[in-house]
């Protein structure tokens, strides 16, 4: 298949652009910009991006070559050959979507899926390999290996052909039966690890793989999840022992308990009487304690009343004389602080005035005053904008010599002369003004009021003079600095008027004055802190004998209300002491308890064992419930059954696992023979990659080391064996070059066919770019070669048809 020609009617930046092709070496020429790229893509999405796409996939594989100033439709047209005759491929997408094929004959096909089968069956390779061999765009030179690694459908297809050419196959795909071996080893294999002998990554039966695994290793969990099975009877069978062994307990605390309880009975109810009566008889003796204190402590709480009394008069005394000398301490000190707050207020009021007389000194410049200066200015600004918002470019060419004046925009006039048949440019912003001795031209951005804000410009402008020229200043600049110095020292002058004004509070500093002029206090006297001192001890003094007092009283009053006098106090005491020896008398009738233990203790011990009874039912209860929900949650089958089970599961897995190494054994095998069978297969394919790569790069590399049909690395002239990630850039681009132009070769044999490359010379030294240009030319002479360039150079070394793109213009030429 041969490119005739390609017609973009829109694509990307490109719009009516028409592109011939020749067979042999085609070289487009342009600079960055101009469009090579977008007439790369434009080629590759016409032959093989359909034109119906849902909006999702329009959006990621064509929405960037949308128009870019505005438009919903793409569209090219591609003519091309096959065996002589002529078919015109047309796509278009977005908006108005389309695709057709006119063939040779004229008929016409508009669906995509056929359209794809006659293009690849024109082009004689799949889409995928096209891509990937006989299309490289600039930046995937050096991802050439990288996405034939990826691209398994061309590795496949490209073994059978070099096969075929090697030995007679009968139809048989040696790739598709090593497929068919690695799918059934993954059948068996995935995810089981035969070194560990268990599943990879450790994950067993309590953490398993859902999806994508072997047989082995669902054998396995199945074998796992019966061993768990056959764990859960076990335990259930422990756990129904220990419950029936908790019942029997339970009835053995229940019976030990119930007997206890029938046998004391009646001596609990005596033990309990023993005990009340002992506690009555102890608040007996409580009642007759307290009566003997209260009344030791009557006669000498009278005492201390009268005791007080007489020492309260003194210190009632102490308290005035000092209280009267605290007043006159407070005032020379009041007078003190007084002195220190004129002290302060003076010094900032000195501030103050220092302040406003350089105020006074300072010119003054208002807010108002630079709002309206750069009011003004804004409006300068603006009007320039509107003077400068069209664009003129203007080209002058000189038939004869001549000398002129040009003025644009707002700046100055020049003098320029021009030589006979030189051409001048102007890229002017609004306005443009050329004036010659014979004549004079002047240019427009196409405002017609042009005039109109050229004189309010002049006007503003001299506005913004006048307002500088009245406000004593040369600029805008020193009218700003004007501002910020009287601004700085007007709120220095404030600063000064609050601190002054913080220190006198709501006083004036001459009332201050009056108040300094009145002081009048003793020389000699104590400091306030040494009088309040001995005040403050004489109040407290005070205030704790007459609490102490108080106290007495409150409880004499107390006694009073509850024994009347002392006299009553006594008869009560006697009283009490008569109704103690009853009690004493009415327990001594009572039936003596067990030695050793007194009634609160027999009481407790009683009550623990009815407590005990009832825990013990309780708990006979429970156990008989969760016995009942543990038989409800009985395993499926018997332990003897999942015993059996897990035999026959572990059988299950072994045969699993036979089966799986036999089929590894199998594919290992598999993959000596065809290592063995394949040792010549790719052979042509690696002298052919060989031969460039040595003439390219001057015999440096005169061999390459194959990993089947891709290259891994390249030997040294001195034998060293380069990897290919170990290689320069330049080599690997050198290296893709080759087995980009050997795989053509084997593809295309003697047929006719297309190569598209996008500066492949990008990081190869002149010397290198010398010898793949040969290389290139040479392939040329059997096969169609379309190579994109922004480097003249390049393109002279190529020689061929040379198509042109001018970015400016975007018209073609040869």
């Amino acid at each position: 298949m041969i490119i005739n020609s390609i017609h973009i009617t829109v694509f990307a930046g490109l719009s009516g652009r028409d592109i011939g092709f020749e067979q042999g070496m085609n070289v487009i020429l342009g600079p960055n910009e101009a469009g090579k790229s977008t007439i790369f893509r434009a080629l590759e999405n016409t032959l093989f991006t359909p034109a119906d796409l849902t909006p999702s996939r329009f959006q990621r594989l064509m929405g960037q070559y949308l128009p870019i100033g505005g438009g919903d439709t793409i569209e090219a047209v591609i003519h091309f050959s096959r065996i002589g005759e002529t078919y015109e491929l047309q796509r278009s997408w977005g908006a108005t979507a389309s695709s057709k094929l006119t063939l040779p004959g004229g008929a016409v096909i508009t669906d995509d899926e056929k359209i794809q089968l006659e293009i690849e069956s024109c082009i004689q390779v799949p889409e995928g390999t096209c891509k990937n061999v006989m299309m490289t765009y600039q930046s995937g030179l050096t991802q050439t290996l990288d996405n034939l690694r990826e691209d398994t459908d061309t590795q496949q297809s490209f073994g059978d052909l070099m096969r075929i050419v090697v030995m007679e196959m009968d139809g048989v795909s040696v790739d598709a039966f090593k497929a068919a071996v690695e799918k059934q080893h993954k059948a068996y294999t995935r995810r089981w690890d035969f070194d560990a002998e268990y599943p990879e990554k450790n994950r067993g039966v309590n953490n398993p793989y859902k999806i994508d695994i072997g047989t082995i290793v669902k054998a396995f969990y199945a074998k796992e999840e019966l061993k768990k099975k056959l764990d859960d009877a076990e335990s259930f069978e422990r756990d129904m022992d220990k419950v029936n062994g908790q019942i029997r307990e339970a009835v053995k605390v229940l019976n030990k308990n119930d007997a206890f309880i029938k046998e004391h009975k009646k001596a609990r109810g005596d033990a309990e009487k023993r005990s009340r009566l002992g506690a009555e008889l102890n608040t007996f003796e409580l009642k007759i304690e307290k009566l003997k204190q209260v009344n030791k402590d009557w006669p000498v709480a009278e005492q201390k009343i009268k005791d007080i009394e007489i020492q309260l008069p003194k210190l009632e005394k102490k308290e005035i004389e000092f209280t009267k000398e605290r007043d006159i301490a407070q005032k020379a000190e009041d007078s003190r602080d007084l002195l220190s707050q004129y002290e302060r207020a003076k010094a900032k009021k000195e501030i103050l005035e220092a302040a406003e007389k350089k105020l006074k000194e300072t010119k003054i410049l208002t807010t108002d005053d630079l709002l309206t200066i750069q009011e003004i200015a804004v409006e300068i600004t603006r009007l320039k904008t509107s003077l400068s918002a069209g664009k003129l470019y203007v080209k002058l060419r000189a038939k004869k010599a001549l000398s002129l004046k040009s003025q644009e925009g707002f700046a100055g006039e020049s003098v320029q002369k021009v030589k006979k048949g030189e051409t001048l440019d102007w890229d002017a912003e609004g306005r443009l003004k050329l004036e010659h001795g014979d004549w004079t031209l002047e240019a427009n951005s196409g405002e017609d009021n042009y005039k109109d804000l050229m004189a309010q410009h002049e006007e503003v402008k001299q506005s913004l003079e006048k307002q500088l020229k009245n406000l004593k200043v040369d600029s805008m600049e020193q009218a700003e600095t004007v501002y910020e110095a009287y601004t700085r020292q007007r709120q220095d002058m404030e600063t000064a008027q609050d601190n002054l004004q913080a220190e006198l509070d709501e006083e004036t500093f001459a009332d201050l004055e009056k108040h300094v002029k009145k002081i009048d206090v003793p020389d000699k006297i104590r400091k306030a802190a040494a009088v309040v001192e001995d005040l403050m001890r004489t109040e407290n003094e005070i205030n704790e004998l007459k609490e102490d007092r108080d106290e007495y009283k409150e409880k004499i009053t107390g006694w009073k209300e509850e024994y009347k006098d002392a006299d009553a106090l006594l008869l009560t005491l006697a009283s009490l002491a008569n109704d103690q020896k009853k009690k004493i008398t009415e327990i001594e009738g009572l039936a003596p308890l067990p030695d050793g233990v007194d009634a609160d203790d027999f009481i407790e011990k009683y009550d623990l064992a009815e407590e005990d009874y009832d825990d013990a039912k309780d708990e006979k209860n429970r156990l008989i419930l969760e016995k009942s929900q543990l038989e409800a949650e009985a395993p499926e089958s018997s332990v003897e059954e999942y015993e059996k089970e897990l035999r026959e599961a572990k059988d299950a897995f072994a045969l699993e696992l036979k089966k799986g190494r036999n089929i590894a054994r199998i594919q290992d095998v598999m993959d000596d023979l065809l290592e063995e069978m394949d040792s010549g297969t790719y052979q042509g394919l690696q002298d052919d990659v060989a031969r460039y790569t040595s003439r390219m790069t001057d015999n440096r590399y005169a061999e390459v080391e194959m990993d089947e049909s891709l290259p891994a690395g390249l030997h040294r002239a001195d034998g060293e064996v380069i990897a290919y990630d170990r290689l320069s850039e330049g080599t690997q681009d050198v290296l893709s070059i080759a087995l980009k132009l050997a795989m053509a070769d084997k593809y295309l044999e003697d047929r006719e066919g297309f190569i598209i490359m996008d500066d492949p010379f990008v990081d190869l030294d002149p010397q290198r770019q010398e010898r793949a240009a040969a290389v290139i030319r040479e392939f040329a002479e059997g096969k169609q070669v379309i190579l994109f360039t922004c480097h003249p150079a390049h393109a002279k070394l190529l020689g061929g048809n040379r198509v042109e793109l001018n970015s400016a213009t975007g018209e073609n030429g040869k």
